[in-house]
């Protein structure tokens, strides 16, 4: 697959009626490549969490960006954040991002060691879940299947139980970043074999859309600041996701690649 002209960040920004300039900061989910190496279009803040900073320098994460020939964009120096804010719903460790407080790292490890997401609460009190890579798509959140390259599955799927406890008190919207063709409401209702969780498709003119011009910009009113997150390289353009994504060959073939080794094993 390619990544054309208009589907990189500048073009993506263009179409949702934006400039570049109109991004005062980037949070990133985590730091594979698809989800990095668009920062090289902005000149902003960049916050990703610390613990994801500090295992970017072990020998594993530099093998893994050698091997899959993914290294850092040009540039690349985020600044870390902890996550020292206390409890936020169901998640044990959060951090606002917003003085009004409705913009919210959460931690959310598995699929990478210091893999967060970000919660913004909207003026219904709907809570829209920018989960990047915390899972491929609905049905793995579902099934509490750890993906093929979470370090340590346990970590992963006990996440995936944090995510469902905590639709299970919020209204949730959960988007991950890999699966464009789902628009979800995760509001949860007891299921008929008790699991407790069931996310239900919004109705008509209601689903917060995953193309590039329906899902708006977050904004932070008191502070003035936007937080958006242009091309994934699986298609979604949606703004208002929290990384920075270009899309690279070498990260489509591991998305391949992955996808591939599910279908083998079951």
């Amino acid at each position: 697959m390619e990544v054309t002209r208009e589907q990189e960040l500048p073009a993506a920004i263009a179409a949702a009626g934006l400039e570049l300039d109109d991004v005062s900061e980037v949070v990133l989910t985590h730091a594979h490549g698809d989800h990095i190496d668009g920062l090289v279009h902005v000149h902003a803040r960049v916050l990703i969490h610390e613990t994801k900073l500090e295992f970017l320098a072990s020998t594993m994460a530099r093998v893994m960006r050698r091997v899959l020939r993914q290294p850092l964009p040009a540039g690349f120096a985020p600044e870390p954040f902890t996550l020292d804010g206390g409890p936020f719903g169901a998640f044990a460790r959060s951090r606002s991002l917003s003085d009004d407080g409705r913009i919210v790292a959460v931690d959310t490890p598995g699929h990478t060691p210091g893999h967060i997401s970000v919660i913004c609460v909207d003026d219904s009190g709907r809570h829209v879940m920018l989960a990047g890579d915390t899972t491929d798509s609905l049905e793995q959140l579902y099934a509490l299947r750890a993906d093929a390259v979470a370090p340590d599955p346990k970590v992963h799927i006990a996440t995936m139980r944090t995510i469902l406890a905590h639709c299970a008190a919020h209204p949730t919207i959960y988007l991950p970043s890999h699966d464009p063709d789902r628009r979800c409401d995760a509001r949860q209702r007891r299921g008929a074999r008790g699991r407790g969780a069931r996310l239900t498709p919004f109705g008509e003119g209601a689903c917060l859309s995953a193309s590039p011009h329906a899902s708006p910009p977050v904004r932070d009113e008191k502070g003035g600041r936007l937080l958006t997150a242009p091309t994934s390289n699986c298609g979604w353009r949606g703004l208002g996701a929290t990384d920075v994504k270009a899309g690279s060959r070498s990260s489509r073939r591991r998305g391949c690649a992955r996808r591939t080794a599910r279908r083998r094993r079951a």
